[in-house]
């Protein structure tokens, strides 16, 4: 299954040597960042709630705590739904461990469950922040669309049995780019929170039985791609045509795009930045 896109995205770094500036730094100035890769099915989501609900956060936390013998918090750059994926989440914690680089992750992938993995460790300064030091996010929604449901990707995919017209899709998706309201896309958000987030590429592809769509951006609100993926799906099945979405996507009213597809077929495939700290 090709699921390429046209802009490329880096693959996990597997090194472990830290920049030249902070091989000299002591584990109190600095973060350990790691990439990490989850199946979400079976998790509440990837941030930390009441005790006793499963999260990723909460098995990273208690993985570092078997590792290091001491607790620390996690912060990630990206939050992730009940049941959705990443291929490339990032995470930060405070290096209150002179453990090296590999051991982190060795070790953690030794105490984490199959379905999350530490794929790459990097040291940063303590200044790093994963959030608001990210250039950019990308996500990739993708489509079962045939009849008959899937026996191997219900996890992985959302299922549609009327067939789609990934062109008319195509054409829609050119509407996403620049600088957007995207509050269409979104359910209601809390006054100071900023709506515009800059859309850097989008793409919708079909490889056979399996549409992906893929959104590059700065940054997502809650919904906002599976919100994206209903409306595209409208479009596809001709229930909206191509300029209504593209009036929805420059001038639509906030809460405009009901229509959200499933958790299962969403999955954070990066996150970049621009500092050069966790560049290949």
């Amino acid at each position: 299954m090709n699921t390429a896109a046209p802009t490329p995205t880096r693959q996990p770094h597997s090194g472990t040597d830290a920049p030249d500036a902070l091989r000299s730094a002591t584990a109190a100035d600095t973060l350990v960042v790691l990439r990490v890769e989850y199946d979400g099915a079976r998790y509440r989501g990837s941030q930390a709630q009441r005790p006793g609900t499963p999260t990723i956060q909460a098995e990273i936390e208690a993985a570092l705590f078997r590792l290091t013998g001491r607790s620390c918090r996690i912060t990630a750059a990206g939050r992730t739904d009940s049941g959705a994926h990443a291929r490339g989440q990032v995470v930060s914690f405070p290096a209150s461990s002179a453990l090296p680089l590999d051991r982190y992750v060795t070790g953690l992938n030794h105490y984490l469950p199959d379905d999350i993995s530490v794929t790459a460790a990097h040291r940063a300064p303590a200044t790093f922040d994963v959030i608001r030091h990210a250039r950019s996010r990308h996500y990739r929604y993708t489509i079962m669309n045939r009849r008959s449901r899937s026996a191997l990707l219900s996890q992985q995919a959302a299922h549609v049995k009327e067939h789609l017209d990934d062109r008319a899709m195509s054409a829609a998706i050119t509407a996403l780019h620049g600088w957007l309201d995207v509050r269409p896309f979104c359910g209601p958000l809390a006054p100071d929170r900023n709506p515009l987030r800059r859309y850097d590429s989008a793409a919708v592809t079909r490889d056979g039985e399996i549409i992906t769509i893929d959104l590059w951006a700065s940054g997502f609100l809650p919904h906002q791609v599976r919100r994206v993926a209903g409306a595209l799906v409208r479009v596809g099945s001709g229930q909206l045509s191509v300029s209504e979405f593209r009036r929805l996507a420059r001038e639509g009213a906030p809460g405009e795009a009901p229509w959200t597809m499933p958790a299962a077929g969403l999955c954070l495939m990066s996150v970049e930045y621009d500092d050069g700290i966790l560049s290949d």
